[in-house]
């Protein structure tokens, strides 16, 4: 996703020109000239944007008869010039190169009238509760923020510099003034402060240590020469700083000589330790990556015996070094080239060290990984078991610039309103995001750790500015983790500073991916187009996962994706009617279905406009926003801002938490809700707790044996919704084959005649598409993996959607006979699409392992509340807490009424997948009750009704979905027979 970041800085002067756009996505640049062609009513309409899948590029878009064409231009930074992709003339400038492109008659049509939209060049005008730096300040702390300065605790001292000191020490160096007399001294002094402290205590450690071996020598009867030693002198400069750091570093250097003296003294005799009678080993030539070279050397593998040994060389057991099973902590696989494996080996109590390796293919990797991953089971390696369960707790807390309470017990063991546990669960992981977080990291986490307890570590952070995310892990899960990455998006001024935006984490637990997206996004009930716009860009400015994936975004190459933090989105109704409704639901048990159907994140999220693919829980809790500080009786509705202005802010669900995973993994969400007792915010903190499985490496029992085993995808049809009617082809990804597998691409003329679909759809079709040799053939292996595939458009080949689906479904794939497969695409965090087609698995060895049935539910109750906020009963929560993600239904995407002119333009239209309103008519009684009673529900009419969906129209033109009646307590299976219905009266 850096593509376009890359290509703005490498566009030279086009980067200024009025119709050049770094950020803007292929569907969004179709869409904004379909419609301006449209409305100016002539063609060759265009614009200039960076290109999504090339650093340096830039392609040309042109509208032409309701379709639009895409052209690649190159910009050559050695020589300053632009040409077209696939023709040899330069040119200086890309206004020369459009113009004699227009002329010639290079281009479908002559360009006409180019596109300058304001909504992707203004800046946010305002800051919330912020006040506006100059620009000097602001470039110092975007700097400050790019080098990852914003996450430590001598941060706010540097900050504070910036802020208060900086300019006049602009000033200082104009007027002449030497180098010790700048304000920026009292700085260095502040960060040298502890460390000289530290030092001192350092030293006497050393010495410490030193004279113990040396005294102990010299009673051996061995000299006493060492280094004098380290003078401890106060730290009263910098300069005296460097010198206690350069004694210390002698000190080492001297007390590591007189140890290993003084062991080697002790046992001149030692024997090597190697036993005579090894069991049969498995040996494997190798390359040790060491710095910048690679050494030949071998690892072999003993099962039976329980021990790995590994040396440079030729295969040598002798010379080897011997490690135990119990010593090979981790084996970490490279994602971007299948032949490299990292190994951590332990080397002393609480030490380890990595050595990596490149094997001379990727099967004998996997050949490798297998074995040792047999030796640890065989010798009792719990650790090594296929599937293990993770219970994961995820938080979100905007503290409103305000210290949080001393105790946070209640928000970590999930106490307070909506769906909870009856019993405080043990979790193994906590991902933690906090927004306008004020205390200093540290002594944050310290506080969590009273909490959580000191047996978990911090394995990443990341940092915004205020926006803040820490991972701990339970310490027994630690060399389960690998692939550990950290990533900030600014979405805030100019799309720049950090003030709003998000911090994200990504890693791997066992070979199961998951990701964690911690954003604060723009404020305002208005700015619903400015929040969309900030997710989107979130997902284009995050540099997580592998590289070589880089046209998949995070939601799309993680297995588990958790999205949470200060959301914003507000409920679009009047103050007076949500105060009203909160009073009824508080004092007579009313509903707050009404408000969760006002609520701009469940509408913008039906449209498709965000978190495309997302699913969250039944929310049963009260609005977590704005809440007077000190109380949680009362909200505090009005907001004054800067310049004296009074603002709304409607009690909303702002704090989220949402989750996507792939089709074939397991995860379960067993709470979800908001604490009563933190009142230190005008938010309150929002806990959800999940319990998932990860997996280890897969052992086969082929034993390195070769397979026939093959994967054919076939009769595959792409619909997505673009106006361009370019050449498409398909690219499949996995970790489960080597490299990438690419489709024939399917050209105009012999592309089958397709279905009927709108204009500013394509559709292409293919009868063979690719055969996959997996590196594993067991269908028990299989079944846990999942394939990625891509749609490209061959003129420019960028991505215009992603998607994922598993191999097998629950009744798994015969040999013999074709199983279909279907997954919805999407790209730049819009829905841009679905695949369809067949996929059969040839020679596979083994059975179904059974893995992924459903498990037994364990108690859940919705406690801490009045009843009226558990909207659901104990049934309909033990479903919902199960089901999988549903695909949301996308009828079209459109700017919402609420939005502002420049949160234009809206988004292309979808294809509805709803049954035609017009057949079903024909087929649905007038009457509601009448027809619910054909379907043997007449016991929901009155449900139905006094919840306002007394119309039947409304369900036949699909302005009700299923998850409105899950919302007002209508069960999943009564809610499925509706819907059902719906669906066989279209077909009649």
């Amino acid at each position: 996703m850096a593509a376009a970041a890359d290509a703005t800085a490498t566009a030279g002067a086009a980067a200024s020109l009025p119709y050049f756009y770094s950020s803007m996505s292929r569907s969004i640049a179709e869409h904004l000239l379909v419609s301006t062609c449209e409305s100016l009513g002539f063609e060759g309409c265009y614009l200039v944007r960076a290109s999504e899948t090339r650093a340096g590029a830039m392609v040309l878009s042109v509208g032409f008869q309701g379709r639009v064409h895409h052209y690649r231009v190159i910009y050559s930074i050695e020589t300053g010039t632009y040409k077209m992709e696939g023709h040899v003339e330069d040119f200086a400038s890309l206004p020369d190169l459009l113009q004699s492109a227009s002329d010639t008659g290079k281009l479908v049509t002559a360009l006409a009238y180019p596109i300058v939209d304001d909504a992707y060049e203004e800046e946010e005008a305002e800051q919330d509760a912020e006040e506006q730096l100059c620009p000097d300040v602001e470039l110092l702390l975007q700097t400050m923020e790019r080098r990852g300065g914003s996450g430590h605790e001598f941060s706010n001292a540097v900050q504070k510099y910036l802020k208060e000191d900086a300019e006049a020490d602009v000033e200082n160096c104009r007027n002449g003034k030497l180098p010790h007399e700048m304000r920026i001294n009292h700085l260095f002094l502040e960060a040298a402060k502890s460390l000289a402290a530290e030092l001192d205590v350092f030293q006497r450690r050393l010495l410490l240590i030193r004279g113990i071996f040396q005294d102990a020598g010299m009673a051996k009867g061995l000299d006493s020469s060492s280094e004098s030693p380290a003078e401890l002198s106060a730290a009263t400069s910098v300069e005296a700083v460097q010198h206690k750091l350069a004694a210390g570093a002698a000190l080492i250097a001297d007390a590591t000589f007189q140890t290993t003296r003084y062991f080697k003294a002790a046992a001149p005799g030692a024997s090597s330790g190697v036993k005579s009678d090894v069991p049969r080993e498995v040996s494997f030539e190798v390359k040790r990556i060491e710095l910048v070279k690679k050494v030949t050397g071998f690892l072999l593998v003993d099962v039976s015996g329980g021990q790995l040994r590994v040396g440079d060389g030729e295969v040598d057991r002798l010379s080897a070094r011997m490690f135990e099973h119990g010593e090979v902590l981790q084996l970490i696989k490279s994602r971007s080239d299948k032949t490299k494996l990292g190994i951590k080996f332990e080397t002393g109590p609480g030490k380890w060290e990595r050595k990596n390796y490149v094997f001379p293919d990727a099967r004998q990797r996997e050949y490798f990984a297998q074995l040792v991953q047999r030796m640890k089971i065989t010798h009792g390696d719990r650790d090594a078991e296929l599937e293990s369960k993770l219970r994961v707790f995820i938080g979100t807390f905007n503290m409103g610039d305000e210290l949080p309470p001393d105790s946070v017990s209640s928000w970590f063991n999930c106490l307070g309103m909506g769906q909870v546990t009856r019993d405080i669960v043990a979790y193994d992981l906590y991902a933690i995001g906090t927004q306008e977080q004020k205390m200093k990291e540290e002594d944050w986490h310290d506080r969590i750790r009273k909490v959580i307890g000191h047996e978990f570590e911090v394995v990443a952070k990341a940092s915004l500015q205020q926006i803040k995310l820490v991972v701990f892990v339970r310490q027994s899960l630690l060399n389960r983790i690998s692939h550990v990455q950290t990533s900030t998006a600014a979405t805030g001024i100019a799309n720049t500073l950090g003030n709003k935006g998000a911090a994200a984490v990504s890693m791997y637990i066992g070979t199961t991916s998951v990701c964690f997206i911690n954003c604060h996004l723009a404020a305002s009930v208005e700015k619903i187009g400015k929040r969309n716009e900030n997710y989107r860009l979130i997902l284009q400015k995050l540099q997580l996962g592998d590289k070589k994936l880089s046209m998949f975004d995070a939601t799309n190459q993680f297995h588990h994706v958790f999205w949470f933090g200060d959301l914003n989105y507000r409920v679009n109704l009047p103050i007076h009617t949500v105060l009203a409704e909160l009073q009824n639901v508080e004092k007579q048990g009313g509903s707050l279905a009404h408000m969760h159907r006002a609520d701009q994140l469940r509408q913008q999220r039906k449209k498709g406009d965000v978190l495309y693919g997302f699913h969250e829980e039944e929310i049963t809790f009260k609005p977590t926003y704005r809440f007077k500080k000190g109380t949680r009786k009362e909200y505090a509705y009005h907001k004054k801002k800067m310049g004296g202005v009074t603002k709304l802010n409607v009690p909303s669900w702002c704090d989220r938490v949402l989750y996507r995973s792939f089709p074939n993994k397991h995860i379960k969400q067993i709470t979800y809700g908001c604490t009563t007792d933190i009142v230190t915010s005008d938010h309150s903190p929002v806990f959800a707790g999940f319990e998932m499985h990860f997996s280890n490496q897969y052992v086969s029992g082929l034993q390195g044996e070769d397979h026939k085993c093959q994967i054919m995808i076939t009769d595959v049809t792409a619909t997505i919704y673009t106006p361009s009617k370019s050449n498409l082809y398909l690219e499949f990804y996995s970790a489960f084959f080597e490299g990438k597998k690419r489709s024939p691409t399917v050209v105009n003329e012999e592309r089958k005649p397709a279905t009927e679909c709108p204009p500013d759809t394509t559709q292409q079709h293919w009868d063979f598409v690719a055969s996959i040799r997996p590196l594993i053939p067991d269908q028990e292996y299989l079944e846990s993996e999942a394939l990625m595939v891509v749609v490209r458009s061959e003129d420019t080949n960028e991505a215009l959607g992603e998607g994922r689906f598993a191999l097998f479904g629950v009744d798994g794939i015969s040999a013999d006979t074709p199983k279909h497969f279907s997954t919805e695409l999407s790209h730049g965090g819009l829905h841009t699409g679905f695949l369809a087609g067949k996929i059969r698995i040839k020679d596979a060895v083994g059975n179904s392992s059974g893995l992924y049935a459903e498990e037994e539910e364990e108690d859940v109750a919705v406690d801490g509340a009045p009843t009226a906020y558990a909207a659901v009963n104990r049934d309909h929560f033990q479903a919902s807490v199960t089901r999988r993600p549903r695909a949301e239904v996308v009828q079209s995407v459109r700017v919402s009424s609420g939005a502002s002119a420049k949160d234009k333009p809206s988004l292309p239209p979808k294809v509805s997948r709803r049954p035609d309103s017009t057949t079903v008519q024909e087929n649905v009684p007038a009457d509601i009750e009448t027809w619910l009673d054909g379907m043997g529900l007449a016991h929901l009419a009155t449900k139905l009704i006094s919840d306002g969906y007394d119309d039947i129209d409304s369900f036949v033109k699909g302005d009700v979905e299923e998850s409105d009646l899950l919302d007002i307590g209508i069960s999943e299976e009564d809610t499925a027979l509706i819907f059902n219905c719906l669906s066989r009266e279209s077909h009649t």
